[in-house]
């Protein structure tokens, strides 16, 4: 008898737990994680503390600077899937917006530019 209510209670515990996870994922939110190769601008077309001086374009293959707070969200470009994405943890940086529509205007979707002649790395 006291294994039938052990069942009972643990299919309760574990459709309740089930029916959770279903409806915080039914509004379509993906979770990404943020692979580093990904981002490979050069760290000076990223002066995060300064956003007035990201360079156009080139800014959103800059890797997002993170916060000590973690309720402080906003979107970043994510150059793996070439879609914006919501991120919390997030600080001001060249690759952090606070709407999608900003961080879908900045970057625009296609081939990247060269960086400037002055900022390429010279092979020997």
């Amino acid at each position: 008898m006291r294994s039938l209510i052990f069942l009972t209670l643990l299919a309760l515990i574990s459709s309740t737990l089930a029916l959770v996870v279903q409806v915080n994922t039914r509004n379509g939110t993906k979770y990404i994680h943020l692979n580093e190769t990904f981002f490979d601008a050069l760290p000076e077309e990223c002066p995060n503390n300064e956003t007035e001086n990201c360079s156009y374009r080139t800014a959103c293959y800059c890797l997002p600077p993170p916060s000590g707070y973690l309720r402080l969200g906003g979107y970043i470009y994510s150059p793996e899937h070439n879609k914006c994405f919501e991120y919390r943890n997030l600080d001001h940086g060249c690759n952090s917006f606070r709407k999608k529509q900003d961080c879908i205007k900045e970057c625009v979707y296609g081939k990247r530019p060269r960086p400037p002649k002055a900022l390429r790395i010279k092979k020997n």
